[in-house]
Parts: structure tokens; sequence; C-alpha cells
């Protein structure tokens, strides 16, 4: 019964159809609506006489309406389509941010902000790792690498923003943004997604080719037990740690070229290489965690955080310092999402997975909350970023150390007896 048969075998497996369909899920829900925003942080505050971190409270408020609500859609996505949950989400989300483009006071930006966010988690890494948990037995760490680069998908819109903003001004680029979430999220979600191997008359790929059948699954351990683990409670301290290096320097970054005296064309291309490179990193990083193991997957983002902050500040005496800056922090961003998410299930199993992974992601949220208010708020009182890349530096060697204590109270806890059913 658990036997795939050679015809089967010899046509790709729609498992990764599907985790190209997340990679384009993430383009929107990750890409657009987290890694393009914060390109108007300087334009609209010009525009609207605010200061940074006034308007950086946009994307803070989103990001903590997000952490409030990411647990529930752990819950819901473990009971209901996937497919059907983004169909509708995906449309109300498209139409919040072209609302963003009627606002005319910073409470309406607000207002937009806490509802888009109370829906994003409907549409991140949780539900796109849901997915590939369930369509993949075999290969799951190129398989999350694959759906999570979407994100770096922004490379290719950041451009096309810039030039709107400077062209036609911010509100008809938060036009163009709200249609291509639509675009991205909906025929895809309509025409390509499905909730699991079932619905295609398939089994996950990989059953019945390795020697983990479907009765052998990782089980693992409950929520309830996880959160009774010291490993699980350092665990999602790293991950709000790495959320707010990730948005402290991405949600800025287009701001901070820009006033180091480059054009707004080059800071958008700045912009679009740290997707890229992020887009680049999150596929390696998947195949590194597939063959050569978690630990090193998660050292390769940590030390790119580093490296990314160290480089901006010695971004101001050569434009080299800025390039391989924003090179490094693609490398980091991989971590607060995809290396997270895979790290969950290797330590505490696919029992619970939906429930751990919505708890643990939620508190990236504040991370990403904390992140973004906290480079806005350094530069309106000291006039540059230099103290938050130095915050970036002192937090990544923290992680390290960290991890290894998680990494170190988890093999002394037992769990590995408990991750095979």
């Amino acid at each position: 019964m658990n036997k795939v048969s050679s015809a089967s075998r010899s046509k790709l497996h729609y498992g990764w159809v599907i985790a190209v369909c997340c990679m384009f899920i993430s383009g929107g829900g990750i890409g657009i609506l987290v890694n393009t925003l914060g390109i108007f942080i300087k334009p609209v505050s010009t525009s609207l006489g605010l200061p940074r971190a006034e308007f950086s409270l946009v994307t803070s408020l989103s990001s903590f309406a997000t952490m409030l609500t990411y647990s529930y859609w752990g819950r819901h996505i473990a009971k209901h389509s996937i497919r059907k949950t983004m169909i509708v989400t995906g449309a109300l989300m498209s139409l919040l941010i072209v609302m963003y483009s009627f606002c005319t006071q910073i409470w309406q930006f607000y207002v937009c902000a806490l509802l888009l966010g109370s829906m994003t988690g409907s549409m991140s890494i949780l539900p796109v790792t849901t997915l590939i948990n369930r369509w993949f037995d075999a290969s799951r760490g190129t398989a999350t690498g694959i759906s999570s680069c979407g994100s770096g998908l922004a490379m290719f819109i950041i451009p096309a923003v810039s030039a709107i903003i400077v062209n036609y001004g911010w509100r008809k680029a938060y036009v163009f943004v709200g249609i291509m979430l639509f675009l991205l999220v909906e025929v895809v979600a309509v025409f390509f997604l499905r909730d699991q191997p079932e619905d295609k008359g398939l089994k996950a790929y990989g059953v019945g080719e390795s020697a983990i059948s479907s009765e052998k699954k990782l089980t693992g351990i409950s929520l309830k037990e996880a959160k009774h683990t010291t490993s699980f409670k350092l665990v999602v301290f790293v991950a709000v740690i790495s959320a707010l290096c990730n948005t402290a320097i991405t949600h800025h970054v287009y701001a901070y070229v820009s006033d180091l005296g480059f054009s707004a064309a080059f800071a958008s291309i700045m912009s679009s290489l740290q997707m890229g490179a992020m887009m680049c990193s999150k596929l390696i990083i998947g195949v590194i965690l597939d063959r050569v193991g978690m630990k090193i997957g998660l050292w390769i983002s940590i030390f790119g955080y580093f490296m990314a902050a160290a480089c901006l500040l010695a971004g101001k005496f050569a434009v080299a310092f800025v390039v391989a800056a924003v090179v490094c922090a693609g490398i980091g961003a991989a971590m607060p999402a995809m290396s997270v998410a895979y790290s969950l299930r290797r330590l505490y199993g696919s029992k619970e997975y939906s429930t751990i992974a919505g708890f643990t992601l939620s508190f990236t949220f504040l991370g990403n909350t904390i992140g973004t208010s906290m480079s806005g708020a350094i530069y309106d009182a000291t006039g540059n970023y230099d103290l938050s890349w130095i915050i970036i530096m002192a937090s990544s060697v923290l992680m390290l150390v960290i991890l290894s204590l998680a990494l170190k109270a988890h093999a002394r806890e037992g769990i590995e007896e408990k991750l095979v059913g």
C-alpha cells in the first residue's frame, strides 16, 4: 500500500507544484506585505510631515496585530481549508493596501494596518510550511527553501514601486502594490493550490520511497508539552530576536541608503539586491538543512545578520560596504521565517506542528514590531541609524549563545525519543 507505482515516479510529483505555489504566496504575504512597504517610510513621512518613528508604527502595528492573531490562524488552518481561506483573505488584504492610498491622517493608516495585520497570519510562512509538511515526507528542507524564497520576489517589485513613487506619488504606488498582491495570491490559490495530497489522489512526496512509511511518520510532542521545556522557551526567544534584526534592517535600508546621498533609483536597487540575496539564501539554506544539518543552517543566517550590521556601519565610507550589507542582510533574512519554521518540526515533531508553529511564529511579529519602531526612533533621536546597527551586531552574538543553549537543553530533555511513532 505504501509503494509508489513506477508511473507515479516517472512524472513530476504535484508536491513540487505546491512548493512553487507557496513561493508565489510567500511572495505576496511576505514579499509584498513586509518587504516592500518599508519603501514608503521616507516618502510618506516627508509628504505628510511626520517623524519616521510615527509612520514606522504603521508596519509595527500591523506586526503587532499579526502577533495577537497568529495562534488563531495556526488553529484555523489545522481545521479548515488553507486554499479557501487564502482566497477570501487575499482579496480583503489587497483592498486594505489600496485603502492606504486614500489615507490623509496617521490614525487612518493605523486602522488599516491593524486590520491588515489581523489577517496576515493566513498568508504567511505558517500556512506555507504547513502545506509543505503535508505534501513532503522527503526533501522537506529543499521544498521549504523553494516555498519561502518567494519573499524575495519583492526584488522585482521594489524598483517598480520606487519608480511609481518618484513619478506618480506614493498613493498610486500603494494601489499598484495592492493589485500585485491580489494577482499573486488569487490566481495561485484558485487554480493551482490544493490542501493535501489526497486532493490529487496522491501520497506525500517520498512516502513509499524512503525508509519512513506513512505509518511511521514523526509524531513529536504537543504545544502544551513544548511550553514546559527550556529548549522551546529559548527557541521562541531566538525567533523574536531574529525578527527584530530582520525588520530593523529591511524596513529602513531604503531610507538609510537614500540618507547617504544616493538616488532613489540606487536605493531601490539595493533593496532589490537584498531581496534577491534572500531568495537565493533561502534556496541554499533549505538544501543545507536537508543535507548538512539544522545547526549549520541557523548559524549561517545569524552570521549574515552580524556582517550586515557591521557593513552598514561602514557604509558611509564606501559603497562596497553598502552592497555587502544588503547581501548579508538577505542571508540573515532566512532565519525568522524559514529556518525557524523548519527547526520547529525537526525539534518537536509533526504531532501539533501548525499549533506549535503558530504560537512560535506569532512572537516573530513581536520582534518585527520592535525592530521597525526601534530603528525609526533611533533615527529620529540621533539623526542616523548607527546605534541600530550596533544593537543588531550585539543581538546576533546573543542569538548564537541562546541557540547553543537551546540545542543543549533539547538534548537533555529526551524529546528525540518521542519524535518517531
